[in-house]
């Protein structure tokens, strides 16, 4: 039986062997399992102008204006005559041989990054009027053919008003008036 304890202290021995292999083999892969971080850096390059602007918006109008604030707009002035009724926002003058709508235009112009202190204002029709009507704004006569100043000293940043006119005699066959005036803006 002596035998017996020696076997058991051999069975101990084994086990003890066993549970250190097993320790260090789970040591072993939780130790593999670390993580090593790495940090890579990138640059990038950010090539850019800043270049000046200019707008021009078109605030108000009489009639029934559609786009107001936009740089595009159109306005419905219905069916005109001397006698019949004025479109909103029109005033009509009458004379002996014509009459004459006129209606405040209200335009305004931004910039950035621009050290232009103020802009020049020009107008031109896009087609000259039919025969027995003209197209004023400022009082200055608007064709298709020339482009007209209508201001050299324009403030930014301000609505300013225009007073567009058309005059219409008395010998003007029934037809469209139809126009488009074209604004352009040069910042001086």
């Amino acid at each position: 039986m002596r035998a017996r304890p020696a076997l058991a202290g051999l069975a101990r021995g084994r086990m003890a062997m066993k549970n250190s292999i097993v320790t260090a083999a789970i040591l072993l892969i939780f130790g593999a399992g670390t993580v090593s971080a790495e940090t890579v850096t990138r640059r990038l390059g950010v090539i850019a102008n800043a270049s000046g602007s200019i707008e021009l918006t078109i605030q108000s109008i009489g009639g029934t204006p559609s786009g107001l604030g936009t740089a595009t707009v159109t306005t419905a002035m219905g069916t005109i005559s001397k006698t019949g009724p004025v479109p909103t926002g029109f005033t009509r003058q009458i004379q002996a041989t014509k009459f004459i709508l006129t209606t405040p235009v209200g335009i305004r112009v931004t910039k950035s990054n621009l050290t232009s202190a103020n802009y020049t204002l020009t107008a031109a029709l896009t087609a000259n009027p039919a025969s027995g009507v003209l197209w004023l704004l400022n009082n200055l006569l608007l064709s298709a053919n020339t482009t007209s100043t209508i201001t050299t000293t324009g403030t930014y940043g301000v609505t300013q008003s225009h007073t567009l006119r058309v005059d219409i005699n008395d010998s003007t066959v029934p037809q469209s008036l139809n126009r488009t005036v074209t604004l352009s803006v040069v910042s001086n």
